[in-house]
This record gives C-alpha cells, sequence and structure tokens, in this order.
C-alpha cells in the first residue's frame, strides 16, 4: 500500500511495500506548490552538493511504491508481469511543500474498496528554505498518478509517473496488516519482488487513508515526511 514516489505516492504502502492529510499547518509555517511536479518522492534520500540537494545523490525510499516507494517495483505496461487489472490513473498529483512537522499518525481501521489519491504534502520542519527549493526543483516536471484496492488484507496497486518522455505505468500485489498506527506491507507481484516487505505510519477515517514516509538526506539524516492522501471512491 505504499506510496512511494514511484509513489510515493505513499504509491502512497498497504498495497505491496509499493498517501495527504489537509491539516493546517503551523501558523508560521511557509507552504509552496511545485507547479510543474507530481511529488518530491524520488528525492527522498537526496545527497548534497555545495549545500544542495542533487539528483543524481537521491537515493528514494520507494523508488517507493511505484513500486511502493521503497515498495516494489511492479509490472509495467511496457512489458512486466500483470500483477493485476487496475486500470493506470491519470498522473496528475502535484506536491504540495509545508515548512513544518507533519501531523501524528493515528492508526484506524482501513475500510475496504478502491482509492485514489488525491493529494500529496512535502513538510519539511526547521530552517527548510533551500531544501524545499531544492525538492521543487528535483521534482521538476513529473506528475504521479496512484490507486489501491483492498480487499480483506490484499492490495493492489496501479500507479502511473508522467514526466517529459511520456506516462509509464506500474502495477504490484500484495498483502498489508496493521498494528497500532503502523501499516506493513508484503510484496507477492511482481515475482522479482516477492517477499519484499514496509512498515509505514498511517491515519484512517472511513473515507480516507494517510501513509506518512520519512524523507532522509545525506548519511541517513532525517528531513522531514511525504504525507500522501488516498481517497476512496
Amino acid at each position: 500500500m505504499s506510496c512511494s514516489r514511484r509513489f510515493a505516492l505513499v504509491a502512497c504502502s498497504i498495497v505491496t511495500v509499493a498517501c495527504s492529510s489537509s491539516s493546517s499547518s503551523p501558523s508560521d509555517a511557509g507552504t509552496h506548490t511545485s507547479p510543474d511536479s507530481e511529488t518530491a518522492h524520488d528525492a527522498r534520500s537526496p545527497g548534497k552538493d555545495g549545500g544542495h540537494l542533487t539528483k543524481d545523490a537521491a537515493a528514494t525510499s520507494k523508488d517507493a511504491h511505484t513500486g511502493t516507494k521503497d515498495a516494489p517495483s511492479g509490472g509495467n505496461d511496457a512489458g512486466g508481469p500483470a500483477c493485476n487489472s487496475l486500470p493506470a490513473p491519470a498522473a496528475t498529483i502535484v506536491p504540495t511543500f509545508v515548512n513544518g512537522t507533519a501531523p501524528a499518525a493515528t492508526g484506524g481501521t482501513i475500510v475496504d474498496g478502491t482509492y485514489h489519491a488525491t493529494a500529496e504534502v512535502i513538510y519539511v520542519p526547521g530552517d527548510a528554505g533551500t531544501i524545499i527549493a531544492d525538492l521543487m526543483a528535483l521534482v521538476g516536471s513529473e506528475r504521479l498518478g496512484f490507486s489501491l484496492e483492498l480487499s480483506g488484507s490484499t492490495s493492489n496497486v496501479a500507479s502511473s509517473q508522467s514526466t517529459d518522455g511520456g506516462v509509464t505505468a506500474t502495477r504490484s500485489t500484495g498483502t498489508f496488516e496493521t498494528s497500532g498506527d503502523t501499516v506493513t506491507t508484503t510484496s507477492t507481484c511482481p515475482p522479482g519482488d516477492a517477499g519484499a516487505g514496509k512498515m509505514e505510519q498511517y491515519s484512517a477515517t472511513s473515507t480516507q487513508i494517510i501513509i506518512y514516509e520519512p524523507l532522509a538526506g545525506p548519511g541517513g539524516t532525517p528531513i522531514g515526511t511525504a504525507a500522501v492522501t488516498l481517497t476512496l471512491q
């Protein structure tokens, strides 16, 4: 069910180890929207170059569901295994960047059904001006789409990534279980990712799931949190 930027959209995490709460940010926090980007998940573990994050050094947690962001990378329309028949979603999500701390995960009961990612917020606390600017630059024109189908303990994911080079669709399947405010997912398809697992924090209501994924900088230093909101259709 993960939504990692290869969605992170925390594709977004329940699905296969493969999303944002609209809660208000601190009054003194700045909010920025990347006009041409989908999400900053690919830059989840960025490196630094002269004090700036660099794309070549970025090691994303996913690379996150889309496969999950740390989630397994599923088969794609170009020829990978067909893990499920979930329609590929439109790649339209543009991330919002907030200088502040992400809301605390609350867990909750996850309702069966089909979800679509409707928002992604990247929270960066502290003196985050340069980090946010660099993340926005790394995201560039990339946009993402993420769909999640849940039934019992099984999850199917379909994600889309749109760049200047076109649109790539990825699918994956897995199982998930929850404990407190943590969801643990295990991939079953594609075969190469079978058995891969991931743990993420989440908040759930009767109509939404929000997946929270930590972002790390050089040496694993925490720099913020990506929150992806999935809305029940």
